[in-house]
Order: structure tokens, then sequence, then C-alpha cells
């Protein structure tokens, strides 16, 4: 009995290599790179470092200068970033945009930055831009845009929180802007690398006083600024996430998104307006139908450690398993050590070796050797069979190079406009002369008669 081979297919089930980092394992607002950077400080005015704000989003336009800030947003979704309505009045430049993800620096974004391009533009259907009016403003000011790939989650690029009807705004008093807008007004200079801000939350009825805006502010815009300080957002900010924490927190927020400001930027008189994200979260659910990430545990407090004194007295039973309080800090594992680069062996170090010759402080007295007098490549048959005795030398006759001068004739004496130059001896012109001497002439001598001969030289 004969066996036949028969073909057998194995189904194989691939899965993509970043399908984890893609869902960014279902948490947002984290930075991996802030305990690093030491971000539990105030900043003020001061470039971004990198990994900062990891949200941050970038949208670009192509200059002859090379790429320029036209407009910033946040990441929300692998897929999805939100931003301000204003930021794209004419649909038509869409495609000529570009979304960067994880960069600081315009000019030189980096290895680590993301590059996509917009896939779908979704503007609030209620978006208005009344700030002509006298008391109007600009209503949602809010968009939603699609990426064409989705990013891939890093330590610079992760998605932040949006808070939902549960979280307490007005609890989250630790404030931040940061974004590509301009520095100086007059100029319209815009910074390379990103900027970021610390600013205070306003009241809405501080914020449309007759102080401030003098306006009525709409019940979906926030105020941030500070009272008093040339500090706040500007154009080119637009767009951008104004992020927010509580106190002991380390979870940031985006609370708003940059919406308009006053023309001469950092007033103090008046504070900067956002788009409230909490506001329009029920239309950002409905348009984007995507999952939104969700914090994956209590926000971590950034408590500093506190010197403990034993205390003897017996303690109450505390059952551990039950759910843990949000005004306590959980147990932190221990950091993951891990390598930034390759291993390097270890750098040896041998003893210089001893020389064997004991050295002594005298100079050493310089070898004289007798200079070759043939060299060994010559022939035979042209070398000389008798050396020169040291009284005799070859016999050599220096020969002077033959130069003579001779003046000009009087003849023949240069002209100028007032007649024949007088000029000094040391100004005379010597021309070379076959006659075999030299010979010179007086030009402040009177000239001679035109009737009589040329006198001899």
């Amino acid at each position: 009995m004969r066996w036949l081979p028969v073909p057998v297919l194995i189904l194989i089930t691939f899965q993509p290599a970043h399908a984890q980092d893609t869902f960014c394992d279902g948490i947002c607002g984290r930075r991996p790179l802030a305990s690093s950077h030491h971000m539990l400080r105030i900043v003020g005015g001061s470039n971004a470092l990198p990994g900062t704000w990891p949200w941050h989003v970038n949208f670009q336009t192509s200059t002859w200068n090379g790429p320029a800030n036209a407009c910033g947003g946040t990441l929300i979704s692998p897929r999805w970033v939100v931003s301000a309505a204003h930021c794209f009045p004419d649909k038509e430049q869409i495609p000529w945009i570009k979304v960067v993800v994880g960069n600081i620096k315009l000019s030189d974004p980096g290895p680590d930055a993301q590059h996509r391009r917009i896939k779908r533009l979704i503007i609030h259907e209620m978006y208005q831009n009344n700030l002509d009016k006298v008391d109007g403003g600009v209503p949602n000011d809010v968009a939603l845009i699609e990426m064409d790939e989705p990013v891939f989650c890093t330590d610079y690029v992760q998605p932040a929180c949006l808070p939902d009807d549960s979280v307490d705004v007005s609890a989250l008093t630790y404030c931040y802007v940061s974004g590509w807008g301009t520095m100086d007004v007059p100029t319209q200079k815009q910074p390379d690398i990103q900027q970021e801000v610390r600013v205070d939350m306003i009241p809405r009825k501080i914020c449309g006083s007759p102080s401030a805006w003098n306006k009525r502010i709409l019940d979906e815009n926030l105020c941030a600024g500070r009272m008093g300080e040339e500090i706040g957002i500007c154009q080119g900010d637009s767009g951008g996430p104004l992020m927010c924490r509580e106190e002991r927190s380390e979870r940031y927020w985006v609370v708003g998104i940059s919406s308009w400001t006053t023309v001469l930027c950092g007033n103090p008189q008046f504070p900067g307006v956002f788009t409230s994200t909490q506001y329009h979260m029920d239309w950002i659910r409905r348009h984007a139908k995507d999952n939104f990430l969700m914090p994956g545990r209590p926000p971590l407090l950034a408590l500093f450690p506190t010197p403990t004194v034993p205390n003897t007295t017996p303690k109450p039973h505390i059952n551990t398993q039950s759910q843990q309080s949000w005004n306590s800090a959980p147990p932190k594992p221990p950091p993951i050590l891990r390598p930034t680069s390759r291993p390097r062996p270890p750098i040896l170090y041998l003893p210089r070796p001893v020389p064997t010759q004991r050295t002594t402080g005298w100079p050493q007295r310089p070898v004289t050797r007798p200079p070759a007098r043939w060299s060994s490549t010559t022939a035979s048959w042209l070398r000389p069979t008798t050396r020169w005795a040291s009284t005799y030398r070859p016999w050599r006759t220096t020969y002077l190079p033959w130069t003579t001068a001779a003046t000009w004739p009087p003849s023949r004496r240069p002209l100028t406009w007032f007649g024949l130059t007088r000029q000094t001896r040391a100004t005379q012109r010597w021309t070379p002369s076959a006659l075999g001497y030299s010979s010179s002439y007086n030009w402040r001598r009177p000239p001679p008669n035109p009737g009589a001969p040329p006198e001899k030289q």
C-alpha cells in the first residue's frame, strides 16, 4: 500500500506587533517621563521638556521657511484628536495640513514624533464666530479630527483624559497651557520649542465683569490666566489643551480647548477663554464613536515622605481587602530599571610599563653621523676612486647676473600737460640698456637750446 502525500494547510493567526501599544493599555493621562523631569514644579513661560505633555498635537503647514505652526489639539484616542473649530475655516486646505504627535521642536521633530494626515474633519453643527458683536462669543468652538492611521503609544505619545460629569472641575486647581503660539505680538515671533506656562482658573463672573471682558461669558466657556501678570495664550495656541490636576494628584485632565483671547496677548486684564470639554462630552462621544480611554486606577498622590514616630499603642484591625480610598496613596511598585543604551564592556586600566634603563637628569648627547657623500643607489662606475683631501675642495666660481640700466634719453622724456616733467633723481625712471653702463639725466636742468646739438650723456 502506497501513501500519497496530501497537502496540509496550517492556519496561523498573526497579531500586529503594535496592537498593545496602539490601544495604549486602556489607560489615559499617563506621563512616563514626568517623574524624570520633576514636573511637580511651577513653570512660567519656559521651554517644555520632551514627553512633558504627550497628548499635545501640533497641526503644521508647509511654508518656504519650513514647517509652521497652525493650531494645537489634544489626542483623546489612538485615532481621534479634539481641537477648536475656528482652526479650520477652509476645508480645501485640509489635505495640506500635517498632524504631528510627540514633538516639542518644529524645525527638528526627532525620531520619537509620529506624523499623520487628516482623514475626516467634524465641526460642531452649532458653531458660530460672533466675536465681532458687542456681546458675542464663539459658541460650540469644538471640532474632531480623525487621523488616517492610529498612533502608537510611547513615552512621548499618550492620550489625554477628558472629564465626564463625575469629575469636579472646580477642584482641579493646578492648571497649565502649552503650545507654539506667538511670544511677541509686534514682531509675530513664534517659538521653535514648545512653551508651557502655569495659569489660574478664573470664575466666569470675574471674567465677564466690567473690569475684564465686560461681556457675558457662556456656560460652556472657562477662563484661565494670571490676573496682574502678562501670562496667557496667544495667536497660534488655538485648539491647544487646558490641563488641570488636583493639588496632590499626578493625573491631568484636559478640561478646556483654547478658543479666543485679546489681540494684545498676555494682557492681565483679559484672561484667555476656553471651550469646556466636559460640556461637550456627549457630542464628542456621539461623533467619534470610539472607546475613549479612562483612568485605570485612582490618581496617585504626590506626597513627600515624612518621618514616622514609632507608636507602642495597639492599633485596631484594618481590613486591607476593602476598597482603597481615593485620598490615600496606593503602594507604588518598585521602579523597573531599563537600560537606555547597549551595555558597554568594563574598561581595564593596565599599569604603565616600568622602564628598564635608569634615566638621569643629564641631557642626552646627540649622535653625530657623517653625511653620506654618495647615495647607495649610485652606480659604482660613477663613484670617485679617490677621496678628496681635507685641504682640497672642488673649485667653484660664483657668477653674478649681468644687469645694467639707463635712463630715458633726453629726447624721450615723458610729457605732461605742462611740458616736460621735472622729477627728482629718486623718481627717475630707469630702463635696461644694452650699452653696458648706467647713466641718468637730471630733469631739473633747463632744457637745451633747440638749435644746438644734443648734449652727450
